[in-house]
């Protein structure tokens, strides 16, 4: 019933469809071929889209993508930083908004830990070391 509410809030819901197909989409290559597969579906992002204020298109991107992982986890199934990451660039970029993967690592406790968040997250960049952007 929470989720039908939560859902019921939101009122766009082409573009929470397009998340799921996206969704869909990056984790059956990512199945079938690998990880690296899915980073390349990632689509560039042309030079005009960059000077455009996408603020507001961006928050709202960001928002449905939330949506769409927490139904996820009150459906009971998992998801990797990794999955999160490559599906939110992924829709944004397609929606014309400049945007990164961060992969970084810390150690704690002598056990090395591998994380990813999207580059404009600068709250993980301050607990991880940043070592690769993509693309």
């Amino acid at each position: 019933m929470k989720i039908v509410n939560k859902l019921l809030r939101y009122k766009n819901p082409l573009i929470f469809f397009q998340i799921v197909g996206a969704a869909l989409k990056i984790s059956f290559v990512s199945f079938k071929k690998g990880p690296s597969a899915a980073l390349a579906l990632i689509p560039a992002v042309s030079a005009n889209a960059k000077k455009t204020d996408r603020s507001k298109d961006r928050d709202k991107i960001i928002r449905y993508v939330n949506l769409y992982f927490f139904i996820k986890k009150r459906l009971g199934i998992g998801y990797t930083c990794l999955e999160r990451s490559i599906l939110l660039c992924y829709m944004l970029r397609k929606s014309g908004i400049k945007a990164e993967i961060d992969f970084g690592a810390k150690k704690t406790n002598g056990k090395l830990e591998g994380h990813c968040w999207l580059s404009q997250d600068r709250s993980q960049a301050k607990r991880y070391q940043t070592i690769f952007r993509y693309p």
